[in-house]
């Protein structure tokens, strides 16, 4: 019950398990300004990740990535110069950090993007991109209508039959387990 509460927020802040970093997540639709946000992103102005949710499966694979890229980091492990880029990285299946950025990065075209803000206590890295991107913030619960499990399926290389229908967290876990795999 909680757990859909917070699915059906507009935000949705949490802390992956053993870690004491926040991480806030913002679903966008209709976004106007995608060049913009690049810009923003790729001259540090937003401390933000923001990624296509066609390639999102669901809430288990941001927590998932999230844990990961705060693990690498507390660690001291980390294959990318941030944590935003690190957090990116790990939803990839393979060990191509270009490949990671080429796949997931929004376009100048973006419609939709999935903003997630690591090590956000204070909710001011996603209260920055909320102000910065022109688009509407909707529930997270509407991820699942954004996500593309044909998509996913051909990131995660799962081999689906195509008379048999995967449902997109069936299509995450096989995808998890590749990328834990490498």
């Amino acid at each position: 019950l909680l757990l859909n509460r917070m699915m059906n927020d507009l935000q949705w802040s949490f802390k992956p398990p053993l870690c004491t970093i926040t991480v806030n997540v913002c679903l966008f639709s209709d976004v106007e300004n995608a060049k913009k946000v690049r810009e923003l992103l790729y001259m540090g102005t937003l401390d933000v990740a923001a990624v296509k949710p066609s390639l999102i499966s669901g809430k288990k694979q941001i927590t998932w990535a999230a844990q990961r890229a705060i693990s690498n980091f507390t660690s001291k492990s980390m294959k990318t110069r941030n944590l935003n880029t690190e957090f990116i990285y790990c939803l990839h299946p393979d060990n191509q950090i270009s490949e990671a950025l080429k796949s997931f990065s929004i376009t100048d075209k973006s419609k939709s993007l999935l903003v997630v803000a690591l090590d956000d206590e204070s909710g001011e890295k996603i209260a920055a991109a909320k102000q910065a991107i022109s688009g509407n913030c909707i529930p997270l619960i509407e991820l699942t209508t954004q996500s593309d499990a044909v998509s996913i399926c051909k990131l995660f290389r799962i081999q689906s039959d195509e008379k048999v229908d995967l449902d997109i967290e069936t299509v995450f876990r096989v995808g998890i387990q590749e990328v834990a795999q490498r």
